[in-house]
């Protein structure tokens, strides 16, 4: 289905999907890819639960199921059609975001209009400007039309003592916007509002409201009544106070209008019935268009649908066509006609389009095919389509249909009837798939598994499968023979009761699964007579077509010989052993920067060099490395520094003698800050002895596996009667045979031996039982050599010997043991003579090697330590005695003793670290800590350590090397000091030059005389004062860059009201501020500011008449603040600053206020990305909100 279906998208640009009916995707176009992302899945994986329900319910009503899905901003009509015959759901998703939308549009039109409504949008301001124009020439009352803004949209009449003086003068113009807030609040509708402003004249206000909403208000003013007397000394005071020409000023005032009580009244009465009618006539108009636009909108959405809609029942179409599947459809409950898809006529090699029923009238029926079952032609009435249309549902139904050439196509498939809405029966449907591969696959298959059980019978190594609970499942005759068991009592068995060791078979089991194989794993098979065989256990896993792991396949290889062989080599060496030979070491230092290298002396004379006579240099380096490695120890050195990896090469060198010798060097680079390298150091070590000693073992080592090679199996066939050697492969060992032979025992067996060969091969024919026989045979060079040969005979159905296969071993060292043994045993004592004279010259040359390490260690003060973990004895070098100011006459300590020299402080870290428990095979462990000598001085030493194993995977000794870093953390202490004195020196230079500052706006606000000045000189002083105290106490502090800000504001406060002493003698401070609250200088210096303003705002303002008040500073983290992100670090916290005062007027904007103090406040609260809210509770509190990276 999905390869057919991978046409289909492009035709298509809604989501299609195809679902099984356990939940699986399988198949999705490229639309749909969407709504598998949102749904967090992939094809191959289930849907989630919340949608596979609708799967399921389709399947079982056998009827499609819709829903609507909300996708982000988008919306999906969910349909799932399920498809009976392939027992699976097909998804057809259909956006309808568009319709979704206009119908959200259409159901909050009317409330969304009302919330957006704009008096500019509303009206036709020049129409109305030239009405109100008309109205002031008769009535000449002024008038102004204002949005909510404040802008003014209309205005006629207004007064030039308002235009040319109040709204001039800041101080006046305050009077102005005091009226503005007055006239504008708490007006009702078709009312007005009468108010005479601080500047003496007469305003009158009507509100504008547009279904509810008020959107705008109707002005006018500056007048006087009529019968109102002017005092116009009043208004050459105002003049004279705001700094008017005062004769201009009066001859303004003579201009304004005097009207009458009822004037005003029937003006006002107007302009109400005018508001009403901008209300009435504005909102109708816009709700008209919009509902044409509205109905435009609807009507396209409706023909979109239609198409859409259209194209759909197209698509369907193409979707069955797609699919890999033939539909055959009855149209009528007697199935006298049946069509189908492409694939039904194809399949029949006939016309698409003509009937396919066996039910139609004689003279139509088709004559193209026949179907069959189980071998037998099927009725007309029991095919599947006439059935299902009697009313019964037909279920993994498998048939044969044979074409009029005589081409056989089987075939799976359901079918099911089909009801009209009534539930009457109309005809049926089937769906059928084509598993003629598949039919074919499990023919070879079942051939397959013939062919395989006769070569693991044939097999000389014990064969295995084993299931993933550990049981047996199958074995072959080795595997009876090594064990003492039939196949019937092996098979449901756990296989390790078999071995010797069943918790080390489970654990290699157990490494199959987790490794996917394991290879020479050794393990000992118990025989029930109690009769033991070493062997090489190689197991691999075993899946199914799905590639889900079923079992293990095992197989052991009987290494019985190999281990005697091992034994015997194992008694002649008893006495010799091998030990890590040192030649030297020396140390190189390179500075990279400098492009200088220098050479200790003993590295000099480990390379031949007289130091006197030559400059360490890498042109000479290079010159003694041996040229085949020279290029790789260049590239070695390269990829330490490029990777940041510590150096470990080994090279030959060339010594000016001519003579050649190994060398490991080793080696650290340090880096700058910027990642380029500064130098690298290290040591080079002569390991030349020891190269010999692994040259030897790799030597021991291919003979061992030359061993093995020569005992693997030769491969064989032979015909029925055994008169035909058809294959023969004989590794080297006899004569390969590559065509059919009928002398092959002639060719292989001596003469005298080829009776018996032949009557055990008669006897084995005539039982068709295993042949197994160990016989002479005569080799490929000619010679006579022993096999042991098994084969097995391969039955055809009948039973009857279809061929042999075979496998041989070469037993020729098998039949020569005991000879060479006995010779072995005779020349013993001579090989233990031998390596006794080998065994001193290496304990002497051992020993020289010793005393260069030694030297080595000293210079770099780095000792080398064991541990025996079973026997609890060390081994010290001498460098580790000296570190210690251990007597080197006296023998290591053993591990509890050694304990005691570290610090108690580090002694459990120390020996966690040493734990037996904790140790991984081929770890190093790395780590500091202090130790206390016998003087009572503290040391610092750096170890690293590593624990060895034993084959079992036991641990046996640890070792590792300690260097004394005392020094260089001393250096790095000293260091650290000097940043931390730095910094408190930064900060007590900041905080001098901020006082001196502060001193310089006291010096120059004595030169002013004007309080407001003075005060605006004060206010700065405080502010720098502030910022000053933030480095003073950075400077007390322990030379970081944070600040603990609640002691801050404790000393800032206590500042503010020294400061403002004559203000704040009868106002008590309350603190509550939480301790241990630690803020760096780009937090505390803009929140130092904040506080220095309000707390000055409440100390000048809040108590004008010096009476007792008091002032609260809180400061606390927000239990409630949450992190934007899972894992930040940041802190909510809360500060609150009020006072008991006056408080600020209700009607008063703080964020218009031109104020410095408040501008700065709100500033520095976006600075710091807060938030905060002014409460006029009983007086004054600021509360803000914020967030920070809290160090502590």
């Amino acid at each position: 289905m999905t390869a057919k279906m991978e046409q289909y998208p492009a035709m298509n640009s809604n989501p299609v999907l195809g679902v099984a009916k356990d939940g699986v995707i399988l198949y999705s176009n490229k639309a749909g890819e969407s709504l598998l992302y949102e749904w967090g899945v992939r094809v191959g994986e289930k849907l989630p639960p919340n949608l596979e329900i609708f799967v399921q319910r389709a399947i079982s009503r056998k009827g499609i199921e819709k829903i609507e899905v909300t996708m982000g901003k988008k919306v999906y009509f969910i349909v799932f059609d399920p498809s009976p015959e392939q027992e699976c759901v097909n998804i057809y998703g259909f956006d309808i975001s568009s319709r979704k939308k206009l119908e959200g549009q259409l159901q909050g039109s009317e409330t969304q209009e009302k919330a957006n409504l704009e008096l500019a949008r509303i009206i036709d301001a020049k129409a109305v400007q030239s009405l109100m124009s008309d109205f002031y020439t008769l009535a000449h009352v002024p008038m102004g039309l204002t949005d909510l803004e404040g802008n003014v949209l209309v205005s006629v009449g207004w007064q030039d003592i308002c235009m040319k003086f109040h709204r001039v003068s800041t101080e006046a113009c305050k009077n102005c916007v005091e009226s503005d807030i007055n006239l504008t609040a708490g007006v009702a509708p078709r009312g007005y509002k009468l108010y005479k402003c601080k500047n003496n004249m007469w305003e009158v206000v009507t509100p504008v409201m547009v279904e509810g909403q008020h959107v705008g208000n109707i002005f006018s003013g500056q007048f006087f009544f009529d019968d109102e007397p002017l005092n116009y000394e009043l208004f050459r005071s105002q003049a004279r106070k705001y700094g008017f020409n005062e004769e201009e000023y009066i001859k303004a005032l003579e201009t304004v209008p005097r009207l009458s009580k009822k004037a005003v009244d029937a003006g006002m009465a107007f302009f109400m019935a005018f508001a009403n009618m901008i209300s009435q006539l504005s909102y109708s108009n816009i709700k008209l268009s919009q509902s044409l636009a509205e109905r435009n909108s609807v009507v396209d959405a409706l023909r979109k649908s239609e198409k859409r809609e259209r194209a759909r029942s197209d698509e369907l179409a193409v979707v069955l066509d797609a699919v890999p599947v033939a539909v055959y459809i009855a149209r009528d409950p007697k199935v006298l006609q049946i069509t189908g898809n492409r694939l039904s006529y194809e399949w029949l090699r006939t016309q698409v389009g003509i009937n396919l029923s066996k039910s139609a009238p004689e003279g139509e029926k088709p004559e193209m095919f026949k179907l069959f079952k189980d071998g037998l032609e099927i009725p007309p009435s029991k095919m599947p389509s006439q059935l299902a249309a009697t009313g019964i549902e037909i279920d993994d139904c498998e048939l044969d249909i044979v074409s009029a050439d005589g081409q056989i196509r089987h075939v799976l498939g359901n079918a099911r009837p089909l009801h009209d809405e009534q539930g009457n029966l109309r005809g049926s449907v089937s769906a059928f798939i084509d598993i003629t591969a598949r039919k074919r696959a499990e023919d070879a298959i079942r051939l397959s598994n013939v062919y395989n059980r006769s070569l693991i019978e044939a097999s000389l190594d014990p064969l295995v499968t084993i299931g993933r609970d550990g049981k047996i499942t199958d074995v072959n005759n080795a595997t009876e023979q090594i064990t003492g068991y039939s196949r019937n009592e092996l098979i449901g068995t756990d296989f390790s009761d078999y071995f010797t060791e069943p918790e080390k078979a489970r654990a290699g089991y157990q490494q199959v699964f987790m490794q996917g194989e394991v290879r020479d794993y050794t393990l000992e098979i118990q025989h029930k007579d109690g009769h033991i065989t070493p062997v090489l256990y190689n197991a691999s896993v075993y899946k199914d077509e799905n590639g889900k792991v079923m079992g293990v396949f095992a197989a052991a290889r009987d290494i019985t010989e190999r281990k005697r062989a091992e034994e015997a080599l194992l008694e002649s060496e008893s006495r010799l052993r091998l030990a890590q030979v040192s030649a030297g070491a020396g140390i190189w230092d390179w500075n990279m920067s400098a492009g200088k290298i220098e050479w200790s002396e003993d590295l000099f004379r480990l390379f031949g060099l007289d130091p006197r006579k030559s400059d360490a240099s890498f042109d000479l380096w290079r010159s003694l490395v041996y040229p085949d490695d020279r290029l790789v120890a260049e590239r070695r050195i390269e990829t330490a520094i490029d990777n940041h990896t510590s150096l470990a090469s080994e090279y030959r060198i060339v010594l000016p003698s001519g003579e050649v010798r190994w060398i490991n060097a080793l080696g650290n680079t340090t880096y700058y800050s910027n990642g380029k390298p500064q130098r690298m150091s290290g040591i080079c070590i002569d390991i030349t002895e020891r190269k010999w000693v692994e040259e030897a073992l790799r030597e021991s080592e291919e003979r061992f596996r030359a061993l093995v090679t020569a005992s693997s199996e030769m491969v064989y066939r032979v015909n029925p009667d055994w008169t035909e050697m058809r294959y023969f492969y004989g590794r080297g060992f006899l004569a390969n045979t590559e065509s059919p032979s009928n002398t092959w025992i002639h060719e292989y067996v001596p003469p005298e031996d080829q009776p018996h060969v032949m009557a055990v091969i008669n006897e084995a024919i005539r039982t068709k039982s295993t042949y197994e026989l160990e016989h002479r045979v005569r080799l490929a060079d000619g010679n006579l050599g022993w096999i042991f040969s098994r084969a097995v005979p391969m039955l055809d159905a009948n039973g009857e010997i279809v061929e042999w296969f075979g496998a041989a071993s070469d037993i020729t060292e098998r039949k020569e043991a005991e000879f060479k043994l006995k010779k072995a045993h005779e020349n013993l004592e001579k090989m233990v003579e031998e390596r006794t004279a080998e065994l001193e010259k290496a304990y002497n040359s051992l020993k020289e090697s010793e005393k260069g390490l030694a030297e080595a260690q000293k210079m770099s003060h780095i000792g080398n330590w064991e541990w025996d973990m079973v026997t609890d004895k060390a081994y010290w070098s001498e460098e580790m005695y000296r570190i210690f100011r251990r007597d080197s006459q006296e023998s290591a300590p053993p591990y509890n003793e050694f304990l005691n020299y570290i610090h108690p402080d580090d002694r459990d870290y120390v020996d966690s670290a040493l734990a037996i428990k904790n140790a991984v095979k081929g770890q190093t462990y790395s780590i500091e800590y202090r130790v206390v000598l016998d003087n009572g001085k503290e040391r610092i030493v750096h170890m690293q350590s590593e624990v060895i194993f034993d084959e079992k995977n036991n641990p046996l000794r640890a070792k590792g090397i300690i260097q004394d870093i005392t020094e260089r953390k001393e250096a790095e202490e000293a260091l650290a000091n000097v940043e931390i004195a730095r910094k408190k020196e930064i900060h007590h230079r900041i905080k001098n030059n901020l006082q001196v500052i502060s001193s310089l706006l006291d010096l120059q606000a004595d030169k002013f005389n004007n309080p407001r000045v003075i005060e605006a000189f004060r206010e700065s002083q405080n502010r720098v004062i502030s910022m000053a105290l933030i480095h003073e106490e950075l400077y007390k502090g322990e030379g970081t860059d944070t600040l603990d800000f609640s002691t801050y504001i404790r000393e800032l406060a206590e500042n503010l009201f020294q400061t403002y002493s004559l203000k704040s003698k009868n106002i008590h401070l309350s603190m509550d501020l939480e301790e241990n609250i630690f803020l760096n200088m780009d937090t505390g210096v803009p929140l130092g500011i904040i506080v220095n303003e309000l707390i000055s705002n409440s100390l000048k303002h809040a108590f004008p008449d010096k009476g007792r008040g008091e002032i609260q500073i809180k400061l606390h983290r927000d239990k409630k603040g949450k992190s934007k992100k899972e894992g930040d670090k940041d802190t909510s916290f809360i500060l609150i600053v009020s006072d008991n005062g006056i408080g600020i007027p209700e009607n008063l904007n703080i964020k218009d206020v031109d104020s410095l103090g408040i501008q700065l406040i709100t500033a520095l609260v976006d600075q710091l990305d807060g938030k905060f809210e002014l409460r006029r509770n009983n007086g004054t509190e600021f509360t803000m909100r914020f967030k920070v990276i809290e160090k502590i």
